[in-house]
């Protein structure tokens, strides 16, 4: 063999290494670019199989989002969740609430606002999909109920013009294909952070956590494409491990590989459907100096993506692209203006899911909890009434 040919299968596991890279790139950014738009898009990336990519590291002509249709807020309702003392937490329960809202058509918002005086539950539901998202939760969270509310509740009406926003916009780093935080690292719910957040801010701010979620297409095969990303990187440590070897490379100690296999396992598991997501952090109506979005923040410090910390958009990333106006439309009818991350649903429920009674019996930040003896029944409602019970908001 020629010195040349020598030199050339020595540098393929190298070029081979630099195309995945390139392919990577390109395919891995989806949800997790900082790009904002001047006009709402899908929560749901573009999708294409990587195998039918046209030549490495080219997606083709193919735009990083897709552009919606304004949202229509006569058609948009708020459910307030009123929780029961006897509700207990499992974070099995939140998972199949959420596996129970994976064919939706329209995006879901959950939603934790308040101040020193009240923090209310909220999710943002499109009318049409009331009768499946209300099966949906009372299966798994029975001894809670829901509300329908206007698009406009109580608590935001608080806010004369809704000015003064601040938030943080959350987005993880490239490539979509690592793990969230998962549930079980957590242990409990992370909620009380944002409680005990909310408990510090003065009325009449008010403070919020919205996250946005929505099941992908089911036509969209993202769990082949995160495990062909997976197979890229794994080869891409692989081909990168010591020169020195004629036969085989050898692997460096932080190329290690063999949790590569139950990490792919986890984020792509068959059972565990796909849905994008947008998480925001906000005060409204901050005339004070202090600032309490530092505070919120904690919350997303406890998620990890791959390993590293979630970035952020802030108010002036946003209003060099949208009005004042189009942040609060966003805000209202839980708009998007970048195509939001990828995550399974073991992943989500961590963001999503109904907090213990607990967490909310605090004397700083009260909260109304639902009547554990209802009034429901016939038998109950006849005889001599003696006093009034408040159920879920209402006499």
């Amino acid at each position: 063999m020629t010195i040349e040919r020598q030199l050339i299968a020595r540098a393929q596991p190298f070029i081979l290494a630099a195309r995945a890279q390139g392919l990577i790139r390109q395919e891995a950014i989806k949800g997790c670019a900082p790009a904002l738009y001047p006009f709402p898009v899908c929560l749901e990336p573009p999708f294409k199989p990587i195998m039918e990519i046209n030549a490495v590291g080219e997606n083709g002509d193919g735009l990083p989002y897709i552009q919606e249709y304004d949202t229509d807020p006569y058609s948009l309702r708020r459910l307030r969740v009123w929780i029961s003392p006897e509700q207990g937490f499992n974070w099995v329960r939140s998972e199949l609430f959420i596996k129970g809202l994976k064919s939706l058509p329209h995006r879901v918002g959950f939603e934790i606002c308040g101040n020193q005086n009240n923090v209310e539950f909220y999710f943002l539901i499109h009318q049409d999909d009331f009768p499946q998202f209300s099966s949906a939760f009372k299966s798994q969270f029975d001894h809670c109920e829901l509300t329908m509310e206007n698009l406009m509740t109580p608590f935001l009406q608080t806010i004369p013009g809704r000015r003064g926003i601040e938030l943080l916009d959350y987005f993880p780093l490239p490539p979509y294909s690592h793990l969230f935080t998962q549930p079980e690292e957590i242990k409990v719910s992370p909620f009380n952070t944002i409680i005990s957040a909310l408990a510090g801010i003065e009325p009449p701010a008010i403070g919020f956590y919205q996250l946005l979620f929505q099941g992908v297409l089911p036509e969209h095969n993202w769990h082949q494409n995160i495990n062909i990303l997976n197979d890229f990187e794994y080869m891409i440590k692989l081909m990168s491990g010591s020169p020195t070897s004629n036969r085989v490379p050898l692997q460096s100690p932080s190329g290690e590989l063999r949790g590569m296999a139950q990490d792919t396992e986890k984020k792509a598991h068959n059972d565990k459907p796909f849905f994008a997501g947008a998480m925001r952090l906000g005060v409204i109506g901050n005339n004070k100096p202090e600032n309490y979005l530092p505070r919120l923040s904690v919350f997303a410090n406890l998620f990890q993506h791959g390993g590293r910390a979630l970035q952020s958009l802030s108010n002036d990333d946003y209003r060099t692209v949208l009005t004042s106006r189009q942040i609060e439309r966003m805000l209202l009818n839980g708009e998007t203006y970048r195509p939001g991350f990828l995550l399974n649903s073991s992943e989500l429920s961590a963001m999503v899911h109904i907090p213990p009674a607990e967490y909310l019996i605090n004397e700083k930040a009260p909260t109304v909890l639902l009547e554990t003896l209802p009034a429901k029944g016939r038998t109950l409602l006849t005889g001599t009434p003696i006093g009034v019970c408040q159920y879920a908001g209402t006499d």
